[in-house]
């Protein structure tokens, strides 16, 4: 056995006939038939990575006709059971396998070609955890101790020392080799002619997969299970389209189908897709540190038709999508930042390059916001995902009463096309830190509608709803945040306030309680130029002050 590769047990069993038909004018037959069977088979590997402990329970090969001269093609039936493959210092395998059958693989030795006919996997199982070197770990179980060596030796190999890039003629010297191949009459030589493999179709059958994101604390893994996939017309050089299908369930409630043609050579795929209500909390890792807030609950739902092809690759999609029961938690603060119960996305046509989006319309009801306008003029909910540049174009600051403005670069326009996004049922945290003084309010019962949202065009907002409940709100106005440069121009009323809630505000910093009074407000907000302005008219009726109330402030 190799160097690292021993066998701890196992039986053989044989039951095998060999024929020997001898003509007086032609060449002899000899063909062998039967069956074999290998038995309770235990491997240890310490040549990889991550070494691992290899049991098969049962391995049968039935020798329909095997011709030993080579001049004939021989037939093989395959058939495996309970393969197990266990990382050293784990109980749980990290791979298994109920059964494995190959119904008919014909070796054709003269004309080099080995045809292997419908191969069946049933309950297939694997582990995959992502560590925090972002390295999927199963592919340590397939990575060879002496590639990894040979990889380092070559990083660390000094400057100046020359690295040839040819062979040396005595590439065996000093290293141990095989006995050398015994010369071959001439006819019997095959030349440099490689074997030829084909594979009629591949099944899965229940197969279960397991993911873990150990960069994720907390994060519950994905399980795909009930996965059946088939693959059929198989080129295995990928140049034509193998055919596609697939079905599984996710996380016991989500659910996955495809259907269609794929090629690696180059790569190139064309699927109807199908997703339903698919867990995305154990993805998130793949943004890495751009996820400045953690997904706690969330599921994707499209239905539509994806492509891929060229180099660079492109990508478009075709269909409907949904995300939904969404919830953005602040783990640094230790709150919910953004959630909402339903966004549909109709009509959705995607490509990725060159870019565009478009969109007929955005459904979002059931919908929670903690927005806070920052000193600076930003907006919170922008850091949720960071941008990949190192310096971001922001909105220089200004207040109503400023006489200059900085000048921000201007950025391309962004490619999508909005025709409407309709808000029900939404609840919004809003903190001012922009204005002076300070205003915070909760913004309630909203619903309304904006759009269009195109690149050069401003779209109208038209918002109702409710201050903290009792007073109502307006806000409209128009936006353009696709072109070169942010455009808004919003304001923002409400109407008879109620006061006296506010007592222990007045009470802490005047000294006095609210005995009653309404306040109604104007707040206009705009962006113009890369400047951000605002300006609030205040408006109090009958308002009068109760009681002395101490304070330290």
């Amino acid at each position: 056995l190799p160097k690292g590769i021993h066998l701890l047990s196992g039986y053989f069993d044989s039951d095998l006939l060999i024929t020997f038909i001898q003509e007086s004018t032609k060449a002899p037959d000899i063909s062998l038939t039967g069956t074999t069977t290998f038995r309770q088979i235990a491997i240890k590997n310490s040549a990889v990575s991550a070494p691992y402990q290899a049991d098969l329970k049962k391995l049968k090969i039935d020798l329909t006709q095997a011709d030993l001269t080579g001049k004939k093609p021989s037939r093989i039936e395959l058939n495996m059971d309970q393969v197990t493959v266990t990382r050293d210092g784990e109980k749980e395998p990290a791979l298994s396998l109920a059964k494995l059958a190959i119904d008919h693989i014909t070796i054709n030795t003269s004309a080099q070609q080995i045809a292997l006919g419908d191969i069946n996997l049933d309950h297939l199982s694997a582990t995959l955890r992502r560590d925090t070197s972002g390295t999927i770990d199963l592919t340590r179980l397939f990575n060879s101790l002496d590639t990894q060596n040979t990889a380092e030796s070559q990083i660390q190999v000094p400057e100046g020392i020359p690295i040839p890039t040819r062979k040396p003629r005595l590439a065996n010297a000093g290293i141990k080799m095989a006995e050398k191949e015994p010369e071959l009459p001439e006819p019997a030589r095959t030349g440099n002619k490689p074997w030829v493999p084909q594979i009629k179709s591949i099944q899965f059958k229940a197969a279960t997969l397991r993911y873990e994101d150990l960069t994720l604390t907390k994060i519950s893994p994905m399980i795909v299970d009930s996965l059946d996939l088939t693959l059929e017309n198989i080129d295995l050089d990928g140049v034509k389209p193998l055919n596609l299908a697939l079905q599984a369930q996710v996380n016991q409630h989500g659910n996955i189908k495809a259907n269609g043609s794929l090629t690696w050579a180059p790569l190139s795929a064309d699927l109807m897709l199908n997703l339903d209500a698919v867990d995305l909390v154990s993805l998130q890792g793949s943004l890495g540190d751009r996820l400045t807030a953690l997904l706690t609950s969330g599921d994707i739902s499209f239905t539509g038709n994806i492509k891929a092809s060229g180099s660079p690759l492109k990508i478009q999609a075709n269909g409907q999508g949904k995300l939904a029961n969404i919830n953005i938690f602040d783990s640094k603060n230790a709150y919910d930042l953004l959630r909402w119960k339903k966004l549909d996305i109709s009509h959705l046509n995607f490509v990725n390059d060159p870019l565009l989006l478009d969109i007929s319309t955005i459904n979002l009801s059931d919908f929670y916001a903690r927005m806070i306008i920052l000193p600076d003029g930003s907006l919170n909910l922008r850091q949720i995902i960071q941008s990949e540049k190192t310096a971001e174009s922001g909105i220089s600051v200004a207040t109503a009463e400023s006489t200059g403005n900085s000048p921000v670069s201007s950025k391309g326009e962004t490619p999508i096309h909005i025709d409407k996004i309709f808000l029900q049922h939404g609840y919004i945290n809003f903190n001012d830190r922009f204005i002076k003084p300070y205003y915070r309010t909760n913004l309630t019962e909203l619903s309304g509608q904006i759009g269009p949202l195109y690149p050069g065009k401003s779209g109208k907002i038209d918002i109702r709803g409710m201050v903290r409940k009792t007073a109502p709100l307006q806000i409209r106005g128009t936006i353009d945040p696709f072109s070169s440069e942010l455009l808004l121009d919003i304001i923002a009323q409400v109407k008879d306030i109620d006061l006296p809630p506010f007592s222990p505000y007045s009470g802490k910093y005047i000294g006095y309680a609210i005995e009653k009074g309404k306040l109604s407000a104007d707040v206009n907000y705009k962006v113009e130029n890369g400047t951000l302005t605002a300006d609030n008219k205040i408006f109090l009726d009958q308002f009068t002050l109760g009681n002395k109330v101490d304070s330290e402030e």
